[in-house]
C-alpha cells in the first residue's frame, strides 16, 4: 500500500501518535522506510503529529468500539483512567487536568460534534454530564472544550516526549505537527522540550482554537 502511495505522488506521510500505540506506530514507520527503499528515486517527507493538548476518550468496552449516547441521558466523564475502557456509565479521558477546569453549563463536544453534552457538576477528577445532542461516538475519539480550556493544558504530554525519542532513533523526522497551538511560546516550548534528541525538524502549528487565530502572526514569526 505504501509503495502505491509513493507511486501515486505522495510527498509527505503523516503519522498521528494519538492513533495506535508506539509499537504499532513504529511498525508503520518500518513499512514506510521499506517502501522508500523500494522507490529510491522518489522523495517523501515524514510528519509526526504529537498528542499535545488533544483530549481523547479511551477505547469503548464493546466489540464495535462505539457507543450510542441518547439525548437527555446522564453520564460521568472521568480523568486519570485513560488505559481503562469507556462504557455507557463512564467516559474515561486522556487528560488528568481538564475536569478541574470545568464548571456548570460548560459545553463539551465529542467526536467532532457527533455528541454534545453539558456539564452539570465537576470536581478535580470527574464531571457529571447531560447529553444535549445524542449520537454515536467511536473509541479514541476527540473531546473539545469551550472557553479556552485546551490552552491551559500542557503543550506536550509525557508520552509525546518518550514516543518522539523512539521514533527519531530510527527515522528522519522532517516535520512535527502540534495541535491546539495558542501562542509563539508554545512553538518555542516544543523546540525546547523535544530538543536535539528528536532530530532537526520544522514545527507545523495546528490552529484549532480562537487563541491561535488571534495570535496567528505571532505564531508564524516563531
Amino acid at each position: 500500500m505504501m509503495v502505491k502511495l509513493l507511486d501515486s505522488g505522495i510527498t509527505c506521510a503523516r503519522l498521528n501518535l494519538a492513533q495506535g500505540n508506539i509499537a504499532s506506530n513504529l511498525n508503520l514507520l518500518a513499512n514506510f522506510k521499506l517502501a522508500k527503499r523500494l522507490r529510491p528515486h522518489l522523495t517523501c517527507g515524514l510528519m509526526i503529529e504529537v498528542r499535545g493538548r488533544q483530549v481523547r476518550v479511551s477505547d469503548i468496552k464493546d466489540k464495535s468500539n462505539a457507543l450510542r449516547l441518547k439525548s437527555g441521558s446522564k453520564i460521568k466523564m472521568v480523568g486519570g483512567k485513560w488505559p481503562m475502557s469507556s462504557s455507557i456509565e463512564e467516559l474515561r479521558i486522556s487528560s488528568d487536568a481538564v475536569c478541574k477546569m470545568l464548571k456548570a453549563n460548560d459545553l463539551i463536544h465529542f467526536d467532532n460534534g457527533k455528541v454534545v453534552a453539558i456539564v452539570r457538576a465537576a470536581n478535580e477528577r470527574e464531571a457529571s454530564l447531560e447529553v444535549k445532542l445524542g449520537g454515536t461516538i467511536s473509541g479514541n475519539c476527540n473531546v473539545r472544550f469551550v472557553g479556552g480550556k485546551h490552552a491551559q493544558l500542557e503543550i506536550l504530554q509525557r508520552h509525546d516526549l518518550k514516543d518522539m525519542q523512539e521514533v527519531a532513533a530510527t527515522n528522519i523526522v522532517d516535520f512535527v505537527a502540534i495541535p491546539h497551538v495558542a501562542s509563539s511560546h508554545d512553538i518555542l516550548e516544543v523546540r525546547r522540550q523535544l530538543g536535539k534528541n528528536s532530530g532537526n525538524f520544522a514545527v507545523v502549528a495546528k490552529i484549532d482554537m480562537d487563541e491561535g487565530v488571534h495570535r496567528f502572526e505571532d505564531i508564524l514569526a516563531a
